[in-house]
């Protein structure tokens, strides 16, 4: 089981000026210039918007409708339970996780000064959050009130295991049986501490942790009960990856700073038994550095020479260390992704604060620029790969005509073959209602609104569970505009459609037969119109049920509250062989997979044991299963035929080859490309696909609910005198549909996130 940590963050329903909203985000966030990203080990996840900050118009007024209600009208009316389980908690901060069919929900305030927490409460929720208790009690009779660390763990391997450290002291709270009874594990030397915390990925009995004081590594083998010292002067550790180290490999740098030289480290890995005689230097010839990335079978290691320059160099495999070859660049700060353990691909800002993006050769020594200005700000990056489907990423960059000209012009780029190729994306040619949309590819095309929005916190969402679904918010133009609307896509990215008007939050539940929405908080008309505000939506981390939690808060206590909604009576049955089609992807990166969908027809329920047939075929190469070679760059969009590659006058090289190509790593094609032809252009022709059941659950006055194409109508606890836009007529035959009209507004398979669990911002 996939664990996925969400973070909720609680408005504050106040003003902020603007040197205020930096500051709090930084508390909110946990992060720095410095902070850990995706890129580099850490349990943070990428995606941290929105950054809005100026909430104060939207304290929730008091409710006189009783409670919420949903129900769902087709052909015959259907109603879902709606279980409404208030928690009575007021604190700004929250983190919810699933064991299975059980959920967890950590509510903490933090003290302003140190950012850690300084008052935290438990509750244990089953069937999905059906029924939810707080259990701070059950976890240490001697103190009700304990203040657990928000580092808390839920094993992938065995989900009845879960373990909650305390903040402050060397100790944790131990389940065997997801929550319902707890051990307090106190740890020798009780100076360890708890927000160090890794456990090894395959067994959960295997946990590092650090006396950050005396920066003593200690590594366990039984959850906590019993530590043995690994080194002395540790500075960074990280397990290594079981795919291609040892069971149980520990790598770790330790403090060796010259006089004069700053602070720099040396790199150790040990295997059991552990001791701190035991290690060994991982490669003597790397000598002094100062930090490591491991990523997948990628070792990072920078080192900043004399001059200042930042260097970096390479393990694959775990052979010996070589430097990276980049175009002549001065690196301030760098960024690595691993990508099926065959090609790293590199974020690089320079001196100048330009983002850019680089691809490797297989062994991840020599690279290649690949897209210039990726857009970014100091606690993200428009940068995202698509789960489920190969080779695909989205990314935002500026467009600028000179590099004195200011970052303020974005658009949007996809790419289908690891960053050898970028495209803009075709716009649709009409919106949800109907309507032409006027934009003329390429000059005009859809632009996403990604990780540095304001208003977004949906980001590029995908998930491997729904191979080739997509959702985003956007704009169509030259360039993106500043008011999104929601956009979907149902091939992996080849064409998009606009699903709905405004921004929302959303999430795919059954394998992506079921997709749920809630409105974006930020577009709600004002406090008088609404009873309670949703600021998101949970699901199931491995997205296959039918279960939803939306989390919120109502009334003038602000108080925290879950829904839980159960969908599954939205299907009258399950789905069988007859229910499915074959669904093929197209060519990427050489090869063609095939999978099992169900058809747009099929009023069917795919369920959590459904596991979709899928096979794949080579496909013939074609410029698409080609990267400029080191030493070359691509030609810059329109300027040049797309795909085009031209000798870097900057790089001087004797592996410049006469076409200045390479065949991608890990790409599967078969034959040779005669790039005589460099005009054309891979056949990425779409396929059929299946339409999707779209629930939209707007829990503030109406609800607007699409399944298999007809639309219905639900009420959620709706104030006396809502207003709403004049109804709009779909021609389905059902009642138009009427929504509140305001004025407001991912990684391919075997993408390599270096981290035992995701983090989301939900609302700041």
């Amino acid at each position: 089981m996939v664990t996925r940590l969400y973070e909720l963050v609680q408005s504050s329903f106040r003003s902020f000026k603007d040197g205020d909203q930096k500051e709090h985000l930084k508390q909110v966030l946990g992060l720095t210039n410095g902070g850990r990203s995706r890129f580099d080990g850490s349990s943070y996840r990428k995606r941290v918007g929105p950054y809005h900050l100026d909430p104060s118009h939207l304290a929730p007024g008091t409710t006189d409708d009783g409670e919420p209600f949903l129900n769902i009208r087709r052909s015959t009316r259907a109603t879902f339970p709606v279980f409404h389980l208030p928690l009575n908690d007021s604190d700004p901060y929250g983190l919810i996780d699933y064991a299975e069919s059980v959920v967890f929900i950590l509510i903490y305030s933090v003290n302003q000064t140190t950012d850690a927490p300084s008052r935290t409460r438990l509750y244990r929720g089953t069937r999905y959050g059906e029924q939810i208790d707080s259990i701070n009690g059950q976890l240490d009779p001697t103190d009700p009130s304990p203040v657990l660390s928000t580092n808390f763990y839920v094993s992938d391997e065995d989900p009845n295991i879960v373990a909650f450290p305390h903040a402050t002291l060397g100790q944790m709270y131990l389940s065997h049986d997801r929550g319902l009874t707890f051990d307090k594990v106190v740890f020798s030397p009780s100076t360890i501490t708890t927000s160090t915390l890794s456990w090894y990925p395959l067994e959960h009995d295997w946990v590092l942790g650090q006396d950050t004081l005396n920066q003593r590594l200690y590594v366990s083998n039984n959850t906590g009960i019993s530590w043995t010292l690994l080194a002395n002067d540790v500075a960074d550790f990280a397990w290594g990856d079981p795919s291609i180290d040892p069971p149980h490999t520990v790598y770790y740098s330790v403090n060796d700073s010259v006089a004069g030289g700053g602070a720099t480290v040396r790199l150790y890995s040990q295997q059991p038994p552990f001791s701190p005689q035991a290690h060994l230097e991982f490669d003597p010839t790397l000598g002094r550095f100062n930090s490591f990335t491991l990523a997948g079978h990628y070792i990072f290691a920078e080192a900043v020479n004399s001059s200042g320059e930042h260097m970096v160099y390479v393990s694959y495999k775990r052979k010996q260390f070589q430097m990276a070859n980049f175009p002549p660049t001065h690196v301030d700060r760098y960024k690595f992704y691993d990508v099926n353990n065959v090609q790293a691909l590199a974020l690089l800002e320079d001196e100048d604060g330009q983002l850019n993006l680089y691809t490797s050769d297989s062994t991840g020594v020599y690279y290649t620029l690949s897209l210039e200005d990726v857009v970014y700000n100091t606690y993200s990056y428009d940068f995202d790969g698509i789960y489920g489907v190969n080779g695909t990423f989205v990314a935002n960059q500026y467009v600028r005509s000179a590099p004195s000209e200011a970052r303020s012009v974005i658009r949007t780029v996809i790419t289908f073959n690891n960053g050898g190729q970028w495209s803009p994306i075709k716009a649709p040619s009409v919106d949800c209602l109907g309507q032409t949309i006027s934009c003329s590819f390429p000059g005009c095309s859809l632009h996403l609104f990604m990780d540095t929005s304001y208003y977004n916190t949906l980001g590029v969402y995908s998930h491997s569970s729904a191979p080739g679904l997509i959702a985003a918010h956007g704009t169509y133009g030259q360039y993106r505009g500043s008011v999104p609307d929601l956009y979907m896509s149902r091939d992996g990215g080849l064409t998009w459609f606009q699903s709905l008007p405004g921004s929302w939050n959303m999430a795919f539940l059954d394998h992506g037969g079921l997709i749920v929405a809630t409105q974006d908080y930020h577009q709600y008309p004002s406090a008088s119109l609404v009873n309670v505000i949703i600021y998101g939506v949970i699901v199931d981390p491995l997205e296959v049920t039918a279960d939803v939690c939306l989390f919120g808060v109502e009334d003038t206590s602000y108080s925290w509250v879950v829904w839980n909604v159960d969908l599954q009576s939205v299907f009258p049955r399950q789905c069988v062989q007859s229910d499915y089609y074959t669904w093929r992807a197209g060519c990427r990166l050489g090869n063609e997979l095939s999978i099992q969908r169900r058809l747009g027809n099929a009023s069917c329920l795919n369920g959590p044991a459904y596991s979709p047939t899928k096979s794949s075929s080579n496909c013939s190469c074609s410029l698409a299963d080609y990267q400029c070679a080191f030493g070359y760059k691509m030609s810059k969009y329109p300027t040049s035929p797309a795909g085009s590659c031209t000798r870097d006058t900057a790089v001087v090289t004797q592996s410049q080859t006469g076409s200045g190509y390479q065949k991608i790593p890990g790409d599967l094609c078969s034959g040779d490309f005669n790039f005589n032809y460099l005009g054309e252009s891979a056949d990425n022709s779409s396929v059929a696909v299946a339409v999707s059941v779209i629930v939209i659950l707007a829990v503030v006055v109406i609800a607007v609910v699409i399944v298999l194409g007809l639309f219905a109508l639900f009420r959620v606890g709706r104030r006396r005198g809502a207003r709403t836009s004049s109804a709009e007529s779909h021609g389905t035959g059902e009642p138009p549909v009427t929504y509140m009209k305001t004025t407001e507004t991912i990684t391919s398979d075997g993408f390599v996130v270096n981290s035992d669990k995701q983090k989301m911002m939900k609302d700041v």
